[in-house]
């Protein structure tokens, strides 16, 4: 996916709202032919939480177990109590899930993980003039 297809990507952004507690949790499902391409998320937790997402159910890992962190005295620190993640919008993506494959969260420690996140389902196709993407 390259950056000029700025407009295609942008008209094409899903928003999904997430509320996961402890484990493994299929967020969204695969596409036949497509991937997943995240592109932007908020990740608030009401514990203690580590959270990484994972290329579909007991897919390789795609991010390490990220600990949600607060603002407190003007240093982060680890939450006890509530944290955050977010990722800006990014058109080229910050995971690319494998074609056909789910994203997924998983979440270890106490308390639940909610938020949403912006995603696109990508293929990119060849013709003879040349490649094209295609948007579900």
């Amino acid at each position: 996916m390259d950056l000029s297809d700025w407009d295609d990507i942008r008209e094409n952004v899903v928003s999904v709202p997430i509320n996961v507690s402890t484990g493994n949790t299929n967020i969204v499902s695969g596409v036949s032919g497509h991937r997943i391409v995240l592109v932007q998320c908020v990740i608030v937790n009401d514990g203690q939480n580590l959270v990484k997402f994972t290329d579909g159910t007991g897919g390789a890992d795609l991010t390490g177990a990220m600990r949600l962190y607060s603002k407190f005295g003007g240093s982060l620190q680890p939450s006890t109590a509530s944290g955050v993640i977010v990722m800006p919008f990014s058109p080229a993506g910050w995971l690319h899930f494998s074609e056909n494959t789910a994203l997924n969260i998983n979440v270890s420690g106490g308390g639940d993980v909610a938020g949403v996140l912006s995603l696109i389902y990508w293929k990119r196709f060849r013709k003879q003039d040349g490649l094209y993407n295609q948007f579900k």
